[in-house]
């Protein structure tokens, strides 16, 4: 049981580090190395040597770290495992980056590399050409630079085809930083063509895993009605076929036996010529279905294409941090600018203090009443600077009435259409709706929607919490087409499912809970259940138009990759083309008052985002802060899908 129990003891050192807790994995580090030394494992006994070396260098002991890591490449140079050995000459040319001795550091990444020729390891391939693209970038051969961190970019393009959408997120953790490095070199002596390609590093940044979860989710809708595509099943069996050879190199190498060694040959072998069969087979999807091209996990949405979504008359205007800057990219049908703004400490500085004024709103009803003035002008003082930060370095470029804003980082949170000018809020001059990328909103302009449905569902759950509920279920169903009303014990989860599907437009007035601890099981009360971001993922949806009416239902925690992680990815995935969802905690009576206008100026308008502009703009004349006008966001493709048509044909 030494074997075992000390594997075990391995994943606990793991599970330490992830937590920070580097004094207690490398206790139990050497407690699972005795183990190992008794079990007469060498292999094993010098993997814990190279992770010894790791937490050691991630906790600052370079000394330390080097000797471990030296003793382990003394091990591994004179075994057949080459890429444990490219491992630790890949720690000692960090250690050595570190240190400032780049000549050494970069023989050290060099000779790494050489030993990873054929060995069919991606993950340690992306590691090394990055990590020479730091050293290039330190000896300030910029050009070098790029054209590693380009390759590093291929290798973890191939990766990324090879993970599960949702293991995405957390496989990405520390695999992004490559992107930042790009954009920044592509931007250091901007031209167009420079500027294009960090626009397209910045989309391969953001929110991926999502996209390629509504990529698949359209390919199932759209492929259950006809024969499937042979081509697209000939590359999803091939990615899983090189996904357990990459594992089961990774394993036969750690046994060590003579058969192991043959083994891991074939193995490389049968990887190089998937490989290959993959490469031929990728373009051919595109030609095949106009889904299934968006299907290949190393793509995202082209310039081209994101364009075609841009409806007349509107411009998407997208942020992107990266290095401690932000960066500010519009786009057009024919125009493009990527320029940046500025320091992000500054300007998440002024979030936090903007944030920390909409919070008092949840205090005592006295308190607001003696400070509403204060709380009101330190509010917009914030927004006024925020603006200056955000929007008036881009705002001479503007030039249309419609706005697309995609976030990144902590600038989800905020509500950039109130943002201030000192005269006048954002959504005064442009109607405005949110992305979590480009490539995700055109995605969201491709979901065939129920148009020929004129069915609409209203489904409403009262307390006494939201006495308002009931008015305003009643005021929106009055201005849907065909509304079916499910109110109170109604208002299951059976009923929703079945009334949802048919449905143009569904709104649901209840309470949302944001679960900070675990964002995936985010969900909504309905009379029998509460429903979670998961079984949103069960639904099908035709919807042009998802609400939810509730405290925090836009809330999300943003991961790796910018990836939104909240009730909005549920509903995204379950085949809604837009949705409508608040920012904050919010008041029942200013809620039930919004949606009441929304949904009247809807009926007229047809164009989402102007009806929210319109709503926003009279409720601000009841409710003058921030706090009660500015929660409602419009999230993924909001404009009348004849309105993209018409911008089409007219731009070309």
């Amino acid at each position: 049981m030494r074997y075992e129990t000390a594997k075990a003891l391995i994943f606990l050192a793991i599970a330490q580090v992830h937590r920070g807790q580097t004094k207690q994995a490398l206790i139990v580090v050497r407690r699972a190395r005795r183990l190992f030394n008794l079990e007469k494992n060498h292999v094993w006994s010098a993997l814990l040597d190279l992770y010894q070396a790791m937490i050691l260098y991630w906790s600052g002991n370079d000394i330390e770290s080097r000797r471990f890591c030296r003793m382990a490449l003394t091990f591994f140079a004179q075994s057949k495992l080459r890429t444990k050995a490219a491992l630790c000459e890949l720690l000692l040319a960090q250690l050595d980056l570190r240190s400032g001795d780049l000549t050494r550091s970069k023989q050290a990444c060099l000779s790494a590399l050489r030993r990873l020729r054929k060995a069919e390891t991606p993950v340690i391939d992306y590691q090394a050409w990055f990590v020479l693209g730091q050293i290039q970038e330190a000896l300030r051969d910029q050009v070098a630079a790029t054209g590693s961190y380009k390759k590093a970019h291929e290798k973890l393009r191939t990766l990324r085809s090879q993970v599960h959408a949702e293991a995405k997120i957390s496989f990405q953790e520390d695999k992004l930083k490559v992107y930042e490095k790009l954009v920044r070199l592509s931007l250091a002596r901007p031209t167009a063509t420079r500027q294009l390609a960090a626009f397209s590093y910045i989309e391969h940044a953001k929110s991926r895993s999502l996209a390629d979860l509504i990529s698949f989710r359209s390919l199932t809708s759209v492929g259950s009605g006809r024969k499937s595509n042979n081509t697209l099943q000939d590359a999803v069996n091939l990615r899983q076929e090189l996904n357990w050879i990459y594992r089961r190199i990774d394993l036969e190498g750690i046994q060590a036996t003579k058969y192991s060694w043959e083994h891991i040959r074939s193995l490389q072998h049968r990887a190089r010529i998937l490989t290959k069969k993959l490469e031929g087979i990728v373009p051919r999807l595109r030609t095949h279905d106009e889904h299934a091209g968006h299907l290949h996990a190393a793509d995202i949405a082209s310039l081209e294409e994101i364009r075609s979504a841009i409806a007349e008359d509107t411009l998407l205007l997208e942020y992107y941090i990266a290095d401690g800057n932000v960066y500010a990219a519009v786009l057009g049908r024919a125009s493009f600018q990527l320029l940046p703004l500025g320091p992000a400490a500054e300007i998440h500085q002024e979030f936090l203090l903007l944030d920390f004024q909409l919070s008092k709103f949840r205090l005592e009803e006295s308190y607001l009443h003696t400070f509403a003035e204060l709380v009101r002008a330190a509010s917009e003082d914030h927004l006024q600077t925020l603006y200056r930060a955000l929007i008036m370095p881009v705002r001479h470029l503007l030039q249309c009435r419609r706005l697309i804003i995609v976030p990144h980082g902590f600038l989800h949170r905020l509500p950039f259409h109130a943002l201030f000018d000192g005269a006048r809020y954002l959504i005064d001059d442009y109607s405005v709706s949110y992305a979590p990328s480009a490539s995700v909103y055109y995605l969201c302009s491709k979901t065939k929607t129920g148009r020929s449905v004129v069915k609409s569902t209203v489904i409403g759950v009262p307390d006494p919490r939201a006495p308002h509920i009931g008015e305003e279920v009643s005021a929106v169903a009055a201005h849907l087409p065909k509304a079916s009303v499910f109110m109170g014990p109604e208002a299951t989860v059976d009923q929703l499912r079945k009334a949802a599907k048919d449905s143009r437009f569904l709104h649901i007035a209840t309470h949302g809970e944001f679960r900070t601890d675990n964002p995936m099981f985010s969900s909504i009360r309905l009379a029998d259940s509460f429903l979670s971001v998961y079984d949103f993922y069960d639904f099908h949806l035709r919807a042009e138009l998802v609400t939810l009416s509730g405290c925090g239902t836009g809330l999300s925690v943003v991961t790796s990759g910018d990836e939104l992680l909240g009730l909005v990815r549920g509903l995204l995935y379950s085949g809604t083309r837009a949705v409508l969802l608040t920012l904050w905690d919010v008041n029942d009576q200013s809620t039930a008052d919004f949606m009441k206008l929304f949904y009247a100026k809807m009926a007229v308008t047809n164009d989402k985002s102007d009806a929210l502009r319109q709503a926003v703009q009279e409720l601000r004349q009841r409710y003058p802060d921030v706090y009660h006008w500015a929660p409602f966001v419009l999230i993924g493709n909001s404009i009348p899908q004849s309105q993209v048509r018409s911008g089409a044909r007219s731009s070309q």
